[in-house]
């Protein structure tokens, strides 16, 4: 399962793109998560947030979390896929 990211916004809305992408990179910038979690995870991205899919780091399960911009803690996205 290698990393990935889709932009879910018109083909037209080039600054809302940039602004989603900006948020995306800060968020991955910011998280303790280790590189290679980031690498393999999934990202559906739009102005309200994103779906993040990865494994969970003690089960291995494929997992999906409905991250809401400026509500959703890192913390939360931690405890979800269990790397504490």
């Amino acid at each position: 399962m290698h990393g990935l990211v889709i932009v879910k916004e018109t083909k037209n809305s080039v600054e809302k793109i940039e602004r989603i992408l900006i948020n995306l990179l800060d968020f991955i910038q910011k998280t303790p998560f280790p590189k290679a979690f980031l690498a393999e995870s999934k990202f559906v991205v739009s102005q309200e947030g994103c779906v993040m899919r990865g494994r969970d780091f003690q089960t291995k399960e494929v997992k999906s979390f409905q991250i809401v911009a400026g509500r959703t803690s890192v913390g939360e996205v931690r405890r979800y896929f269990s790397y504490f």
